[in-house]
């Protein structure tokens, strides 16, 4: 029985809430079963209020974030947002549940999925741009600051967008925006203080996206992963927000050492990024063959810090000075060629205010 015109329907591969006029699923593209064909030209009515309305159950996502000076975690009291936080760490939400009510997409429609995924492309260089932000889940001048977040991302055109400290407002406000300038998310923040989100361009697939806890975490953090597809190259992108505050920081590097061995199970190469909130005098150890494209690309003292209270002040009441490198893209697979960090444009609207209290970092990547 076909759908009536007028009704919303769910996506059978993904659960996306779509609209009444829209033929494909805005999440993945699936064409519309037993649809009605619609006007192309409501569409675009239609594509903000599809996608900041819809809710997917896949990611749910239960996290308390913070960033701290590192040089004085052992003297200061974290930054005065984090007092949000407090409440959420005792919430513990599954995931697998969830996802496991997904419905799971037809043989044929699968099949088609992964063959148009792999349509003969040009087997020269790809390049692969990718970008992470803090966004910071403060409710001071939301509107303003996602405007000018988005606005820069659409500048900097990234294939993958990371995001952290995303409430369920931001989300809806980034999703509705974000859609505009070609871009979706397979994951909303519901039901949390704050979490995490993936963009990727409209273009590429999304053959798989999950999120899964840390085995150890008081804040309920977890890791993100998508398996797309670039350009004929598989390919994964993972995000997370390690655990917070100085007397976490063995519960970090567990955190981060996990997550390499999740990505390490992947057949193919990946882009890790996020706020790992790891300080000045705490050193990673990274696997062989995995890149932290700051220090590929010659860690350039102009874009080493992304957390910078000596400039940026959308923390009032935090009187120290602190330089901190808390957000970092690693690799595996590919060579980083470029790396920077953005948002360090005052607001229009606000001439005291940044989009955020983190600098942002985008990197390029050659995949032969």
């Amino acid at each position: 029985m076909s759908l009536p015109a007028w009704a919303d329907w769910d996506c059978p591969r993904c659960s996306l809430i779509n609209a009444p006029d829209c033929d494909a699923c805005e999440a993945c593209d699936l064409a519309r079963p037993d649809a009605v064909a619609a006007d192309p030209r409501a569409a675009f009515f239609n594509i903000a209020l599809a996608s900041a309305g819809a809710k997917r159950p896949i990611d749910v996502v239960d996290l308390a974030s913070s960033d701290d000076d590192e040089s004085a975690k052992e003297t200061a009291d974290p930054k005065p947002h984090r007092a949000m936080e407090r409440p959420t760490k005792q919430r513990k939400t599954e995931t697998d549940d969830t996802a496991a009510s997904t419905p799971a997409p037809a043989p044929a429609v699968a099949a088609a999925t992964e063959a148009a995924a792999s349509v003969a492309e040009p087997k020269g260089p790809v390049t692969l741009r990718v970008a992470s932000l803090n966004v910071w889940f403060d409710e001071v001048l939301v509107s303003d600051r996602i405007r000018c977040m988005t606005h820069t991302i659409a500048t900097l055109q990234p294939h993958v967008v990371f995001l952290q400290e995303v409430t369920p407002d931001m989300s809806r406000l980034f999703k509705a925006r974000m859609v505009h300038l070609g871009y979706v998310s397979p994951g909303d923040v519901v039901d949390v203080a704050y979490g995490e989100m993936i963009f990727l361009q409209r273009s590429l697939p999304v053959h798989h996206y999950e999120r899964v806890d840390f085995p150890r975490s008081t804040m309920g953090r977890g890791l993100h992963t998508l398996q797309t597809t670039l350009a004929g190259r598989r390919l994964a992108v993972a995000t997370a927000h390690l655990e917070s505050l100085g007397p976490n920081r063995a519960v970090r590097f567990e955190q981060l050492d996990w997550s390499f061995q999740v990505l390490a199970m992947s057949d193919h190469p990946w882009v890790f990024g996020g706020d790992m909130n790891l300080g000045n005098r705490e050193k990673a150890q990274l696997p062989d063959g995995v890149d932290d494209a700051w220090v590929a690309c010659g860690s350039d003292p102009l874009h080493e810090h992304t957390w910078d209270t000596s400039v940026n002040k959308n923390l009032p009441d935090v009187s120290y000075v602190a330089k901190c490198r808390f957000d970092r893209l690693f690799s595996y697979g590919m060579t980083p060629t470029t790396f920077a960090t953005f948002g360090k444009d005052k607001l229009p609207t606000d001439a005291t205010m940044y989009p955020s209290d983190h600098w942002g970092v985008v990197a390029t990547y050659a995949l032969s």
